[in-house]
Order: C-alpha cells, then sequence, then structure tokens
C-alpha cells in the first residue's frame, strides 16, 4: 500500500519516526497540526470526532484530547510535545488514557 506517509521503526528507542509529504502551503499545513480547531476537523477517522480538552503547542507542551465515536464511545488520549522547528517539523509522543 502507498499511503504517501512513511514510518520507520526504532527498536531501540521504542518509537516510530513518521513522516508525511503534503501538496499543500506550508504554513496552511502547519497551522492544522498547531491550531486546535484546525486539528479537531481532521485529526479522528469518520465518522469519530476529535474533541480538544486542553492544547499547549510549545516545547514540553501538552495536548488532551479525546475521540469521540458515533455511539458514545469515549477514548481518550495525551500527547506531549518535544522540540518544535516552527513550519518544518515537530517531535511529538502519544499516549492512551
Amino acid at each position: 500500500m502507498n499511503s504517501g506517509i512513511t514510518f520507520t521503526p526504532d527498536f531501540d528507542s521504542a518509537s516510530v519516526y513518521v513522516m508525511s509529504v503534503y501538496q499543500q502551503n506550508v504554513t496552511t499545513i502547519w497551522s492544522h497540526f498547531t491550531q486546535s480547531d484546525l486539528l479537531a476537523l481532521w485529526w479522528a477517522p469518520k465518522p469519530w470526532k476529535c474533541e480538544t480538552v486542553k492544547h499547549e503547542f510549545f516545547e514540553k507542551g501538552t495536548w488532551l484530547y479525546v475521540m469521540l465515536g458515533p455511539d458514545g464511545e469515549k477514548q481518550f488520549a495525551k500527547a506531549q510535545y518535544g522540540e518544535i522547528k516552527p513550519n518544518s517539523e515537530m517531535a511529538v509522543w502519544f499516549h492512551r488514557g
């Protein structure tokens, strides 16, 4: 399958590096990752929705969110931001629960 997304596992650090290239203006893409109202528009797979509880987009900041399912399911998650290079790249760690 060619999804346009590259997954690179790092077994030594128990990490997966994800890279995707988008055919869009970099500031538009960046805003859809950094602004919680825009992030909520696309983060959840349909028919699920994403609701942000807290969004601190800065190094060592936290994004707390809940995925809302069509039958009332709720999946809480947390993202922790690492190094951020504006309009270029960011390090993010995701945790369930």
